[in-house]
């Protein structure tokens, strides 16, 4: 889009050409197109619900003032329909066709009304304005940049990229001052990451206005879970709901069962993640509860099996007489090197990209090619941060809620110790060698005030889910032409959760080890599944075999992931000393236990990942059939 009244030139369409292919697999069933003068929109579309063209996004006003285009699901859209009424003329079954009647008629309050996952564009020629929107918890991505007079949005960093004529790269000094980047023991920094430069995130529960006519941006919060925890009304969250306290298992299983039976909806083929663990078990029990038999599928990898995921998630499959498959990276391809590493990073466009990525991207490979009718995937994100899963793991052996508190409220003070330190010197302890170069030093930001404990910590989490886990689980199901969905991240089903981390005697009953999660699914499953212990993926047993695996990569065909990571990224060598990064990594492929592996794996990431944005590096192709 431009500013003011200037046409788009041939470059331009030749830039949106390329972004629309990046996103092909993103959107495998179709393209649709609203150009006007200065304006050229594009859509791909993953058709799940009504699959006719008739849903072929934009959808436009039949004035043609209006445009919309939304990537994700809406799951209220009946309701909403039927609410809208006969005052828009529908134009197909499309679940993401409600929004254009709702802003016409509301404006943007209309978001407040969705119950989805959702990153939605506006385009409204009579205000000359853009809107970007995103859900409550950012489950479905946007990138966008107002560079020049040039207005350009994608779902992937690699898609913006392509529209701009001169793509940036890393942002090397936001990336290296991010604390949970760094490893640094403290809760999440609160404030935004930024990976990259010149591309901007909408945030999470947040529109974007641009102005069309200057490029001025303006942000607002449409919704905060804080804001919903304080009771607030309207805009920031809509009216307090309350759990009652006398009930909190019947009402947290009420929720979940609603929110897994709307994930489970559509006119495509459903797969679930089975890991074996609570979250994914209850999202398969109330499947199972509610009259749907979805294909399970998990991973074989050495390290999964050894930390008892594999055995736990065919235990469940067998007594939830649910079917499973499952896949190894061994399955899928030949070996693991360079070439696979980096298309991986491709795909994720995230430094954080690890172990688990390569064992999920292995089984959503897997999952294409045995079962083309599968489009929609079901994972647990989000049970671990609002239901307490990781309570036991900050408390010591044989503590309770209040020992969780009490480390949340030192790990949420060394937020403001983290302006102090070098940071530097940090990641060389870290990588055990003198890597960093400069004093990486983080922005000016509101720092977590300590000593509210439950609230610090599930404000750090949302941004960890924002920043990995959603991030990640969009990025690889989207390399197969699939979506992800998260029955725990519909917002009914958190508040039910959070709220009860306000109240001290109902956290420390139901919120310490998930209890009110294995309270609410318990009648449905065998005791040993519904009372099995939180187990980090891969880790445990797993964790020495997935440190091997990845040093076994850094040492592949004579280090040459570490050399194409240094030639395509020339900022890279300003950032990190070369030869001493070389030390670090020999380390870690000597010994793989050796502390470092992880962020020797990170800065590797991200200067291959700023290759791969400035086009320095070309992306291996590890997905079979994926692209145009």
């Amino acid at each position: 889009m431009t500013l003011g009244d200037e046409e788009l030139g041939p470059r331009d369409e030749r830039a949106v050409d390329a972004a629309v292919t990046r996103l092909f697999a993103r959107g495998p069933d179709g393209e649709g197109r609203v150009a006007r003068r200065g304006v050229d929109l594009r859509f791909r579309r993953l058709a799940i619900n009504d699959p006719s063209q008739a849903g072929l996004q934009p959808f436009q006003s039949e004035d043609g003032s209006v445009a919309v285009l939304v990537n994700g699901e809406i799951f209220n859209h009946r309701a909403l329909r039927a609410a809208v009424g006969s005052g828009h003329r529908w134009r197909s079954g499309s679940d993401c066709e409600v929004l254009l009647p709702l802003y016409r008629a509301h404006g943007l309050a209309a978001l407040e009304r969705l119950c989805g996952m959702f990153a939605a564009v506006v385009v409204d020629l009579a205000e000359r304005k853009v809107h970007l929107a995103r859900d409550r918890f950012g489950i479905k991505p946007m990138f966008y940049s107002v560079r020049g007079d040039r207005i350009a949005v994608a779902s992937e960093v690699s898609a913006l990229a392509s529209l701009l004529e001169a793509p940036a790269g890393i942002d090397w000094e936001a990336a290296l001052s991010d604390p949970w980047f760094a490893r640094y023991p403290c809760l999440s920094w609160p404030d935004p990451a930024r990976w990259y430069a010149g591309a901007e995130s909408v945030r999470p529960g947040e529109v974007v206005t641009i102005s069309m006519t200057d490029g001025r941006v303006a942000t607002r919060r449409w919704w905060r879970l804080g804001a919903c925890l304080a009771g607030s009304a309207g805009a920031e969250g809509g009216p307090a709901a309350t759990t009652p306290a006398e009930a909190p298992v019947a009402a947290y299983r009420e929720a979940l069962e609603r929110s897994v039976a709307d994930c489970l909806s559509g006119e495509a083929d459903v797969a679930l993640f089975l890991s074996g663990g609570i979250d994914s078990v209850a999202i398969a029990a109330l499947a199972r509860a509610g009259g749907a038999r979805p294909l399970c599928v998990t991973s074989s990898a050495p390290a999964a099996e050894l930390s008892g995921d594999l055995g736990a998630a065919r235990a469940a499959a067998d007594a939830l007489g649910l079917p499973l498959v499952s896949w190894a990276p061994a399955d899928v391809w030949p070996k693991l090197d360079a070439d696979l590493w980096t298309g991986l990073l491709a795909i994720t466009e995230n430094p954080l990209t690890g172990p688990e990525q390569l064992y999920k991207m292995a089984i959503y490979v897997g999952l294409a090619r045995s079962h083309r009718g599968v489009r929609v995937t079901l994972s647990g994100q989000g049970s671990d941060e609002f239901n307490g899963g990781y309570s036991t793991l900050f408390a010591p052996p044989g503590g309770g809620w209040d020992d969780f508190l009490t480390a949340v409220d030192l790990l949420a003070g060394e937020i403001s110790a983290h302006r102090t330190i070098d940071l530097a010197a940090h990641w060389n302890r870290d990588l055990g060698a003198p890597v960093v170069r400069g004093r990486p030093r983080p922005p000016e930001a509101t720092a977590l005030p300590g000593d509210r404990g439950w609230r610090d910590y599930i404000t750090s989490k949302c941004r960890d889910l924002e920043l990995f886990n959603l991030w990640n689980e969009d990025r690889t199901a989207a390399a197969v032409s699939m979506e992800n969905r998260v029955p725990f991240l519909d917002h009914p089903v958190v508040l039910t959760s959070a709220r009860l981390g306000l109240d001290p005697a109902l956290a420390a009953r139901w919120l310490y080890d998930k209890r009110v999660l294995r309270a609410a699914v318990g009648p449905l499953l065998p005791e040993a599944l519904a009372v099995r212990e939180k187990v980090p993926f891969f880790y445990g047993r797993g964790a020495a075999l997935a440190a091997r695996e990845m040093a076994s990569l850094l040492g592949a065909d004579g280090g040459r992931l570490l050399e194409a990571a240094l030639d395509g990224s020339p900022a890279a060598r300003e950032w990190l000393d070369a030869d001493a990064l070389r030390a670090a990594a020999l380390r870690v492929i000597e010994d793989p236990q050796a502390r470092g592996w992880e962020g020797v794996l990170r800065v590797v990431n991200l200067a291959l990942l700023d290759g791969l944005v400035t086009h320095r590096i070309q992306p291996p192709q590890i997905v079979p059939g994926a692209g145009a």
